[in-house]
């Protein structure tokens, strides 16, 4: 929106008894400190419940029109499948069945979540380039 990253993403990763949330992104030095504003603004906003409606229909619509879309492929349809079946989970999710989860997201399940997870001491902040500690400040 405002220009200053060259890319972004977010993505999760999990297994049994752990798991990551990551922001990842590319930015010209100066500037880093209104990224990082941002982002933990998002942060926040989340965990104060002020994420709206029109932002979850979003996210729905967009998540599941992209998971029909990457399981195309046979590599992504073993991925899907593979960690359940190596933990042996009795309860494995059809894609039909994982879709229908995450239709079933409400607005209060992701307050409750960021409030539990998305606090400030469970953060990691990882940068690479001509930056030192002193150059960041973490609003939040």
């Amino acid at each position: 929106e405002k220009g200053f990253v060259y890319g972004v993403s977010a993505g999760y990763g999990g297994s049994v008894d752990a798991g990551s949330f990551a922001v990842t992104t590319s930015i010209a030095k100066k500037n880093l400190q209104e990224v990082l504003d941002i982002i933990s603004g998002e942060f926040q906003r989340a965990t104060l419940g002020k994420i709206t409606a029109v932002e979850l229909d979003f996210f729905k619509t967009r998540k599941m029109k992209s998971q029909k879309r990457v399981m195309e492929t046979a590599d992504s349809w073993v991925d899907f499948h593979a960690y359940d079946e190596l933990i042996g989970n009795e309860k494995r999710l059809s894609l039909p069945e994982f879709l229908e989860k995450v239709n079933q997201v409400t607005l209060d399940d992701i307050t409750r979540v960021s409030e539990k997870y998305l606090v400030k001491e469970s953060w990691y902040l990882a940068v690479c380039g001509d930056i030192e500690e002193k150059d960041i400040v973490v609003h939040y």
